[in-house]
């Protein structure tokens, strides 16, 4: 049996693009430096498992409908790629694979499954993603040696992030 029949996964339709991300008003920067003079910011720092339950706390709170990553998969060469399998699973490997990102598919839209995969290739720095928040627009940017600078879209969504949901 192969690996598409026993874990087929339907996941074309996660693709999202740029422009329909900012129409749902993600917080969007070319350039960290321009994040740091733009928006309110802090630095989530700490082991694997914290950082990543800071970014499923965020996922929780704005709920897995306004939650969305870029994922460059699709723009890495094939030993690129193979590094990037080397890191997974079986069942994660169908998946991102079901995908099928072109170079130009850079953006998707989080289901569970494909947050795991995501964060868990940003913490191990095989791959970076970067995660963007609509319901408290919010972005993190991974990893710097597990150091993800976080941008707001304002102080209050940062002080409600800072009070209500990282508590």
């Amino acid at each position: 049996m192969n690996l598409e029949n026993k874990y087929y996964i339907n996941n074309s339709d996660l693709k999202i693009t740029l422009e329909e991300l900012k129409d749902k008003g993600i917080i969007y920067i070319e350039n960290i430096q321009r994040g740091f003079s733009k928006y309110p910011n802090l630095i989530i720092e700490g082991s694997e498992e914290y950082v990543n339950n800071a970014v499923k706390q965020l996922v929780a709170a704005n709920g897995i409908e306004n939650s969305y990553a870029d994922f460059y998969y699709g723009r890495l060469d094939e030993d690129e790629k193979n590094k990037v399998k080397e890191a997974l699973n079986e069942r994660e490997i169908v998946i991102v694979e079901s995908l099928q990102l072109s170079k130009d598919d850079i953006f998707v839209h989080l289901n569970d499954e494909l947050l795991e995969i995501l964060l868990k290739l940003t913490s191990k720095e095989v791959l970076f993603s970067t995660f963007y928040f609509t319901k408290y627009p919010t972005l993190v940017w991974g990893n710097y040696g597990r150091r993800y600078p976080v941008f707001f879209k304002d102080e209050f969504v940062m002080e409600t992030v800072k009070e209500q949901i990282w508590v």
